[in-house]
């Protein structure tokens, strides 16, 4: 696994999982021009291509992806994005698999506005077959945790439920992390910050 992180903030962080073809990723970062919020951009590439790999790290070098994450051979996406997602202070995250791309304009601020009205911690957000957003708040904690890199839909996440999520991911997906993956915060942190966040959910 290799890793470029640069600590930041923003209003926003899109963090967008590829496990598949090439052209998956680039209809992706196709619909981020006209999202309509401003966010940074977190790339993890899970397919193991090293051929686009570097293609990626050209554009994280070009300034377009801000924190980048490349396999040299397929692995679990689940735990490894939520070191990713760690990378941007943010008060919202949206989970974006590869693929997804929707086609009106100021669609990332449509679902933000969706989870204001909602007052919901987590919407998931799918496309139709127009590439319009129909969007919809996620009703509990397991269900969150059941749709972590879904691949038909993106997850938008307040600061709390993605603390909450870490937890899960942490605790619940152990199975699917690669032989020997240590893991990368204590846990004892984590529960911590799981008590404070409880109310959010």
């Amino acid at each position: 696994m290799h890793t470029i992180i640069t600590k930041t903030t923003a209003p926003m962080h899109v963090a967008i999982h590829h496990e598949g073809p090439p052209e998956h990723l680039r209809a992706t970062l196709g619909c981020l021009p006209t999202a309509g919020y401003p966010h940074a951009l977190s790339v993890a590439d899970y397919s193991g291509n090293t051929a686009y790999a570097l293609h990626l790290h050209e554009l994280h070098t070009a300034g377009t992806i801000h924190n980048l994450q490349t396999a040299d051979t397929p692995v679990a996406p689940a735990a490894a994005l939520m070191d990713l997602l760690a990378a941007v202070e943010a008060p919202y995250s949206l989970i974006l698999p590869s693929g997804i791309a929707f086609a009106e304009p100021g669609w990332l601020r449509q679902m933000l506005g969706d989870l204001l009205a909602c007052n919901a911690p987590a919407m998931a957000g799918i496309p139709d077959y127009a590439g319009r957003l129909t969007s919809s708040p996620v009703p509990d904690p397991g269900t969150l945790h059941a749709m972590l890199c879904h691949p038909d839909h993106a997850l938008l996440l307040t600061h709390g439920a993605l603390e909450r999520l870490d937890v899960y991911t942490r605790r619940g997906l152990d199975v699917l992390l690669p032989q020997g993956h240590p893991h990368s915060a204590d846990i004892a942190a984590r529960e911590v910050r799981m008590q404070r966040m409880r109310s959010m959910l």
